[in-house]
């Protein structure tokens, strides 16, 4: 097994890197029960959308594929996630758009888990099926599923609300975000449930990126605290949950507009939450200042 050194402030750290195939001989598949792969190894992970030029040159106009780069907090990348999704769904139907998400391991390409995400309407309220977003998380090695989330019927109510499965469709618990209102000038903290609505410790939470960031684009930092007693099919399953609550939330979240059709200046707040429902409330500057 080997070791790495990264340079700090003053400092040099051995980091211990651990293989996926623990025999030492060439990179294979990981292990079948999946009990020792670097998921398991941390309690948090980084998650840290890249930015795109383009998109950024203009103002999201040209909406590109996302871009992921997962990390241990002091030890650099441990994978990377990227969408495949066609350039004409993501112009008309934006994050409702049918895609994959490829996560891989970043030391050389390998792929791990695969995210799916089929199409949503996006309607409001969330009763239907196709109205509810979901996702499954499957290994790459041989396509197994390990786990699914999908947005339950009426989309927890006030609280964004997200039902967890396992590989075999069994319901293992739920993930619920802020009461009624989520900003994107504080952090949003979506914690992880068992079936007895007990916390696990367990925790998904968007960062405050900065002003600049929220104001100028739809780029979002998360933090992922895993429990104690989750395997690794299950901390892949909570990335993909992360996946999911970005576009269901976040994708669209860049906060200031300038010259919009009624005003000079619009600056989103914040979005209230009901039922699947999200309804923007902003800050207008008026083009008339007689208005």
């Amino acid at each position: 097994m080997a070791t790495i050194q990264i340079q700090g402030e003053g400092q040099v750290n051995n980091v211990e890197v651990v293989p996926l195939n623990p025999s030492g001989s060439a990179r294979g598949p990981p292990t079948e029960k999946m009990t020792d792969g670097p998921m398991c190894k941390v309690d948090t992970m980084q998650i840290s959308q890249k930015g795109d030029d383009i998109e950024i040159f203009t103002g999201g106009c040209c909406e590109r594929q996302n871009r992921y780069k997962i990390s241990v907090p002091g030890q650099g990348k441990v994978y990377k996630a990227k969408e495949e999704s066609s350039c004409c769904a993501r112009m008309c139907f934006g994050p409702h758009v049918d895609m994959k998400i490829h996560i891989n391991e970043d030391e050389d390409g390998y792929e791990d888990y695969l995210m799916e995400k089929p199409f949503d309407c996006g309607c409001f309220y969330a009763l239907g099926g196709i109205c509810r977003p979901q996702a499954k998380i499957f290994r790459k090695k041989d396509m197994k599923l390990v786990g699914r989330v999908q947005r339950p019927v009426c989309g927890g109510v006030f609280r964004p609300t997200l039902d967890i499965f396992d590989g075999n469709n069994v319901k293992t618990g739920q993930v619920k975000g802020p009461m009624c209102c989520i900003s994107p000038f504080c952090e949003s903290a979506f914690q992880y449930y068992d079936l007895t609505q007990q916390e696990t410790g367990a925790k998904i939470t968007r960062e405050y990126p900065g002003c600049c960031k929220v104001c100028c684009t739809d780029m979002d930092d998360f933090e992922m605290k895993f429990a104690s007693t989750q395997d690794e099919d299950a901390r892949a399953t909570m990335i993909g949950t992360m996946l999911l609550l970005d576009y269901m939330h976040f994708e669209d979240d860049k906060a200031l507009e300038i010259c919009t059709a009624d005003a000079w200046c619009k600056l989103k707040l914040g979005d209230l939450y009901c039922c699947g429902c999200t309804i923007p409330y902003n800050c207008k500057i008026p083009k008339n200042s007689s208005e």
